[in-house]
């Protein structure tokens, strides 16, 4: 079960009430930078992006976007446009919505980039019916997809049920199209790091350490046990094994933001019932486990809020949706704050 993120207003929790109108299961569902539309998809190929910037909301629906289930949505940084991806998990496509002029329309996102395009690798080609609104994946089924923090410029991740991971870069108007990973399973999540060091990396350093270098967590379908994460360095990506789920599969995991903080941190839950919290002062230090959330279900989905590493919203299998808050002085521990039953109703922990 997908849910909407929850929102915090003047400290009180806020549950969306959105009707999208989706035939099948929802797949997935994305706020945009500025938390004000959502795109959404789900198993019977539609795509749908809601704006939320007026009393009444409005609808732009694109029924048939893929042919099967869509394996996810993510939103492009405003920087580059308004601009939302889509890929189908069964016909292979990755498909760009544009907003123009408040009309949202499928086109390949020239303009910011230019209007030439070209494909630099062999297993992809642009969609034969029409060379301007979209990228075929010919011998790859779509299992998600992420676009990197905007400082390392526009580039999408996109991870496959091979086990391999691919990076679309747009540059001048051009795009490069590169498998730079490959692992033993499905590509379940790809969470980007911070674009930023952490306060004890600015600290240490005698100069502005400047940008960090560009680094993603991913969590993989039989990998039991573990969760990976990459990082490039001197133009190689390198992989590190990170976490443990006694022996269980990793179903997700999320990295939060690291701004005012003396450490990057990460979030990891699994079939193992068990949400565990990961973090390094240094970004050449070993990651340690700073807290464990024991947990009733087995997890599906764990993600950060976006305004800081405090809060943290799990999904079960069962539906539910779980809100914990970093406790006060005691970063080892996490208290329940809420939760969301699969009915939509809120139960607050006092």
């Amino acid at each position: 079960m997908v849910r909407f993120p929850v929102k915090f207003h003047l400290k009180t929790l806020v549950l969306p009430n959105v009707t999208t109108g989706c035939e099948g299961d929802l797949k997935d569902i994305q706020y945009d930078f500025y938390g004000t539309s959502i795109a959404v998809c789900d198993t019977a190929g539609k795509v749908q992006i809601i704006d939320q910037t007026q009393p009444e909301e409005k609808f732009h629906t694109f029924p048939h976007a893929h042919s099967g289930v869509v394996a996810g949505v993510d939103w492009a940084h405003p920087e580059f446009g308004s601009i939302v991806v889509s890929a189908g998990e069964e016909d292979h496509t990755i498909k760009f919505w544009k907003n123009v002029e408040g009309i949202w329309e499928e086109s390949f996102p020239t303009g910011y980039f230019g209007n030439e395009m070209s494909v630099y690798n062999e297993n992809f080609s642009l969609l034969p019916d029409d060379p301007k609104l979209g990228i075929y994946l010919e011998n790859e089924n779509i299992s998600c997809l992420k676009f990197a923090p905007k400082e390392y410029g526009c580039c999408l991740f996109v991870g496959c049920e091979s086990g391999a991971i691919y990076t679309l870069n747009f540059v001048k108007g051009r795009y490069d199209l590169q498998e730079i990973h490959s692992f033993d399973g499905k590509i379940l999540t790809i969470s980007f790091g911070p674009s930023t060091y952490s306060l004890t990396d600015i600290e240490e350093s005698e100069n502005d350490p400047g940008l960090a270098p560009i680094r993603f967590a991913v969590a993989v379908e039989g990998n039991s046990r573990i969760f990976q994460v990459l990082y490039k360095k001197d133009e190689q990506w390198i992989s590190e094994t990170i976490g443990h789920h006694d022996n269980a599969q990793c179903n997700t995991v999320s990295w939060g933001s690291n701004i005012g903080s003396h450490a990057d941190i990460l979030a990891s839950g699994g079939d193992d019932k068990n949400i565990l919290v990961w973090s390094k002062d240094r970004i050449d230090s070993d990651w340690i486990i700073r807290a464990t959330i024991n947990l009733a279900e087995e997890v599906s989905s764990v993600s950060w809020n976006q305004r800081g590493p405090t809060s943290l919203q799990a999904t079960l299998k069962d539906g539910t949706t779980l809100i914990f808050k970093e406790t006060m002085l005691d970063n080892s521990k996490y208290d329940l704050m809420a939760e969301i039953n699969p009915e939509g109703e809120i139960f607050n922990s006092e």
